[in-house]
C-alpha cells in the first residue's frame, strides 16, 4: 500500500485518469488476444464428460477428470500462454482495486 501511495502522489490527480485508461486498454487489449487461444483449448476438449461415478472415490474422479485433460497435452504451450495471459489480467485488475482504495483514503 505504500507503494500505492507513493505512485498517487508522484503522477497526481491530473495523470491518474490516463493511467486508468492505458490500463484498461492493455486489459481490451489481452482479452482480444487471449480470446482465440482459449477458444482454441475449449475446442480440444470433450463435448460433454457427464456426471462422475464415484465408485473409486475421489482419488478415482481426479483420475477420469485428468483423463478428459489429457486431450491439452498437445496445446501445453497454449495452455501456459493462455493462462499467464489470464493471471496479467487479475493482476492488473488487483493493482486497479488497490489503487482504487488508496484513492478513496486520499
Amino acid at each position: 500500500m505504500p507503494h500505492m501511495y507513493s505512485i498517487v502522489r508522484l503522477l497526481g490527480s491530473r495523470s491518474l485518469p490516463w493511467l486508468i485508461r492505458a490500463l484498461l486498454d492493455y486489459i481490451s487489449n489481452k482479452i482480444t488476444t487471449l480470446e482465440p487461444m482459449i477458444a482454441g483449448l475449449q475446442e480440444a476438449l470433450p463435448k460433454s464428460i457427464g456426471l462422475l461415478p464415484f465408485d473409486g472415490g475421489v482419488a478415482g474422479c481426479m483420475r477420469i477428470v485428468k483423463e478428459h485433460l489429457n486431450c491439452w497435452h498437445p496445446k501445453s504451450e497454449l495452455k501456459a500462454e493462455a493462462l499467464c495471459g489470464i493471471k496479467e489480467i487479475g493482476s492488473v485488475l488487483y493493482w486497479m482495486s488497490l489503487l482504487d482504495i488508496v484513492m478513496v483514503n486520499c
